[in-house]
């Protein structure tokens, strides 16, 4: 049986499918391994946001699932994706996390209780659009992550209908990893 702080951090990538499926959360880890500057950046993200809810307090119950943990999840694969993972870097995106973390909490509250709407990503497009354009600022301390380095190399959308390759790099683009390969295994697990 898995501890809880590695469950909850698993059921993160669950969620951002709407899944409550701790298998499901390390097969979705896995495919992101393909990329691990990506990988890199959500893991740290998603440990860093769950570290500052532990140090608030904040009850187990409420960290079991994954809602409030998928958010800065995807804050970390966004930033992964945009900058190459350095201290620096690293640094950046464990304080993201944190931040997506307390928009996560701040946002859900306000959307459910006065709209009686649900969250889905706003915090994520609102903190990595924070990142981004802060990013933009410290351009020179911050280097650009190179793609196709993974661990798949190659054109895997070879004789594939141009349609098929479109829906598989869309389908990886969810988890910030636009190529055929992580498309294709995120369908099949997913």
């Amino acid at each position: 049986m898995m501890r809880s702080p590695l469950q909850a951090v698993f059921h993160s990538y669950a969620e951002i499918f709407f899944l409550q499926s701790r298998v499901l959360g390390v097969a979705i880890f896995l495919v992101m391994l393909i990329e691990p500057n990506v990988a890199l950046g959500g893991m740290l993200s998603v440990v860093g946001a769950y570290g500052f809810a532990r140090l608030i307090r904040m009850g187990r119950e409420f960290l079991s699932s994954g809602f409030y943990t998928y958010n800065p999840l995807l804050v970390g694969l966004a930033t992964g994706y945009m900058f190459r993972i350095t201290p620096l870097v690293a640094l950046l995106v464990v304080m993201a996390g944190v931040l997506a973390f307390v928009a996560t909490t701040l946002i859900a509250n306000v959307l459910t209780v006065y709209f009686k709407l649900p969250i889905l990503s706003l915090p994520f497009a609102v903190v990595s659009s924070l990142i981004y354009l802060a990013s933009l600022r410290y351009g020179n301390v911050l280097t650009p992550a190179v793609h196709g380095h993974g661990l798949l190399r190659g054109d895997f959308g070879a004789g594939m209908p141009f349609w098929v390759v479109g829906y598989l790099k869309a389908f990886g683009a969810i988890l910030c990893m636009p190529n055929v390969a992580a498309g294709g295994l995120l369908c099949l697990f997913v």
